[in-house]
């Protein structure tokens, strides 16, 4: 005898069905499976915006220095503005 078989038939609250022992087995199973693939997805997720904040981070600084840069050098090397 499965572990599923053993099971008690249970009724599903939501829409009244009721489910044998391998139904509930399957049920779960499916529920393991997509949690691996969401948490997969959301590794890539994650993985993708850490990149791209990196990336913003790196340009905003940029664009200071350069904003800073083009206020100031133009005292110091004699550029009439």
């Amino acid at each position: 005898m499965t572990e599923a078989s053993r099971m008690p038939v249970a009724i599903e609250r939501g829409t009244g069905t009721v489910l044998t022992g391998a139904q509930w087995a399957q049920r779960a199973h499916l529920h393991r499976e997509s949690v691996a693939e969401s948490n997969a997805i959301y590794a890539r997720t994650t993985a993708t915006a850490h990149r791209f904040y990196r990336w913003r981070n790196r340009l905003l600084l940029t664009g200071f220095v350069t904003l800073i840069a083009a206020r100031v050098l133009p005292a110091y090397i004699g550029v009439p503005r």
